[in-house]
């Protein structure tokens, strides 16, 4: 008899343990915000000429999250700009002036910002 109590008691003590780490939160389980558009900008020290190389720290880019809130994207590696929009010669020299809307990408998200080169 004392055998089957124990063997109950312990089932009873072991199903109360499952409920109790079952019905516990986890603050793991919040939701992670999500990228839902990003934008760039051209920093105002800019200063883009002819013959100058294009040098992409001036362009900034920043993530707009599920979540309402922005964030600068500091993985400048996975950013990617469509250069071919500068006039660019092969070493990455502006080789004329004007306005130029060029393509910045981020993951699966694109947006265009103005770059301007002035007359050297």
């Amino acid at each position: 008899m004392k055998k089957i109590l124990a063997v109950v008691l312990m089932v009873v003590l072991s199903l109360a343990l499952v409920f109790v780490f079952v019905g516990c939160t986890n603050d793991n389980d919040t939701e992670v915000p999500e990228i839902t558009a990003i934008t760039a900008k051209v920093a105002s020290d800019a200063n883009y000429k002819v013959g100058s190389a294009f040098d992409s720290k001036y362009i900034s880019v920043k993530a707009t999250l599920t979540d309402k809130t922005t964030k600068a994207i500091s993985t400048t590696a996975a950013i990617r700009y469509d250069l071919d929009a500068l006039k660019l010669d092969n070493d990455g020299k502006f080789t004329e002036a004007g306005e130029f809307q060029m393509k910045v990408t981020y993951s699966d998200w694109s947006t265009t910002v103005t770059v301007k080169v002035k007359e050297a």
